[in-house]
């Protein structure tokens, strides 16, 4: 997992349907950057890496007693 470029944050906020002109990207890009590098040492080895859906639906179910 290696930190976003400001072209990764457009096409993404694109897809999401939230245009961002290349100064925005930018700034997301610089802001969220420190966060990717803090956990770059532990990337990839928790279940949520795997597939967040998963996680998700896992987080839901019920159990009975």
């Amino acid at each position: 997992m290696t930190k976003p470029s400001p072209r990764e944050i457009a096409a993404t906020a694109g897809m999401a349907g939230v245009g961002v002109d290349a100064e925005v990207a930018e700034r997301i890009a610089n802001s969220i950057g420190p966060a990717f590098e803090g956990f770059a040492a532990v990337a990839g080895t928790t279940p949520f890496d795997l597939e967040p859906a998963s996680f998700l639906l896992v987080q839901e179910v019920n159990v009975s007693p």
